[in-house]
């Protein structure tokens, strides 16, 4: 399902993730970019007993361009001012990736994706959680991320 320019929804798979934890496959070779001695590539698993974040996205039509995406997160915080730093629990910030390429950094629920970032027809946003030190939080081998999908502009 894609979201249409005037729609404010989720998407339907967006909902079960809600319920569980929104998990996918292995991560992309395109995730180890190397920004000086982070490795993206790098995992963190949940400590054993923790409650497993969930992670939704919902996108509503920018205006003027594009799309204004919401981090829908429970079990996790935002903790930029603790980048570079050892995790004092579930927290860190999150990687945004449109079409299998990282685009950003998030340091908080909401982002604006300008339309200059999406190709014709249907585009895949993604957006992981990452600790502090960049890693990719994992349950039981499996990154905890979401997945949307949004219509690119029109050919």
């Amino acid at each position: 399902m894609t979201i249409g320019a005037s729609w404010h929804r989720t998407l339907a798979a967006a909902a079960l993730f809600a319920a569980a934890l929104s998990i996918g496959g292995p991560v992309p070779a395109e995730e180890s970019h190397d920004h000086g001695a982070h490795h993206h590539m790098d995992q963190r698993a949940l400590p054993e007993g923790a409650a497993i974040p969930t992670l939704v996205l919902e996108a509503k039509a920018d205006s003027v361009s594009g799309y204004n995406l919401h981090l829908v997160v429970t079990g996790f915080a935002f903790s930029p001012e603790n980048l570079d730093q050892d995790n004092e629990g579930i927290e860190g910030h999150a990687h945004l990736y449109v079409n299998g390429e990282k685009v950003s950094r998030l340091y908080g629920h909401w982002v604006h994706l300008p339309m200059a970032l999406f190709a014709p027809g249907d585009n895949q946003v993604r957006v992981t959680l990452n600790d502090n030190l960049h890693r990719l939080w994992t349950q039981d081998g499996r990154p905890i991320e979401a997945i949307i999908l949004l219509a690119g502009p029109s050919s």
